[in-house]
């Protein structure tokens, strides 16, 4: 479902069915999680997109930090962010949530000195199928499935609605930053009555404490096996991207209009259940 942004003078909902059932909320992307979970199968989208994370990584130079699961490279202008969120393109029936929409929310914060400067992170794994970005950087690809509906149709909608595994929004953490995350986050469990033992921070705490502290967003890039998309073989790998974006006590919300029925989903936990993708799956 699509979200319809409300600005008077720019863009309104002209029908009078959608005004009759539509709720009109206040939505930031500060101390959020955002990820691209639906993709266009069309080939010239999947190659540009492709064109645009090669891009990006070549003109990164050389990893700050490299591991059999992610290249980290820290401390980024927003300008190369820009130019990889304004070439990415989105599934058609998208546009209203294209990367263009999320640049101008970026655009805003960084005309008031925030998220000028990034941590990038390309994910990768020990073992898999290979695949040169340029001479000196190989990434094993990713795997993630599509959801069944999906299958035969121009849209590659990744099962579970998460591109990411939970550990890849913490891979820009100091080992101090990682136990002070945990145990918060340990804390928050033992508030709220969990049983057990959580296996990774609360990336809403992260987001809201550490990242905020730090004033440092993280843009994770993903290049995607195209045998979860059922994709024909020599196809290209599909290109995904999240954000972990730090909070802020700035008033940056944007409104929206939303149909009724969708309350209860518009604001959903973004912390993984035990079926999320804790391990890199087929």
């Amino acid at each position: 479902a699509l979200r319809v942004r409300t600005h008077p003078g720019v863009l309104q909902i002209s029908a009078s069915n959608k005004i009759r059932n539509a709720t009109e909320v206040q939505v930031s992307w500060s101390g959020r999680l955002v990820e691209s979970y639906e993709l266009s199968k069309t080939p010239t989208v999947v190659e540009s997109n492709l064109q645009a994370a090669k891009r990006l990584i070549n003109a990164l130079g050389a990893a700050d930090v490299e591991t059999p699961s992610h290249f980290l490279w820290q401390g980024k202008p927003f300008a190369l962010v820009r130019d990889f969120l304004a070439g990415f393109q989105v599934f058609d029936s998208l546009r209203s949530a294209a990367p263009a929409n999320l640049l101008r929310f970026i655009e805003i914060k960084y005309s008031r000195n925030e998220l000028d400067s990034w941590n990038i992170g390309v994910i990768t794994k020990s073992s898999g199928k290979e695949y040169p970005i340029n001479d000196s950087l190989s990434v094993n690809l990713i795997r993630r499935q599509q959801t069944e509906d999906s299958k035969g149709q121009e849209y590659y909608y990744i099962r579970k609605s998460h591109i990411i595994s939970p550990n890849d929004e913490f891979i820009d953490l100091t080992p101090e930053e990682r136990e002070e995350s945990m145990n918060a986050t340990r804390r928050l469990w033992d508030a709220s009555g969990k049983e057990g033992e959580p296996k990774y921070p609360s990336g809403e705490w992260v987001r809201n404490e550490i990242r905020k502290r730090q004033r440092r967003p993280l843009l994770l890039i993903y290049l995607l096996d195209p045998d979860g998309a059922e994709m024909p073989a020599g196809s290209e790998p599909f290109v995904g991207f999240a954000i972990s974006f730090p909070g802020s006590d700035s008033d940056d919300a944007v409104s929206y209009a939303i149909h009724e029925q969708l309350l209860l989903a518009f604001n959903q936990d973004d912390y993984f259940d035990e079926g999320g993708y804790d391990e890199d799956e087929s």
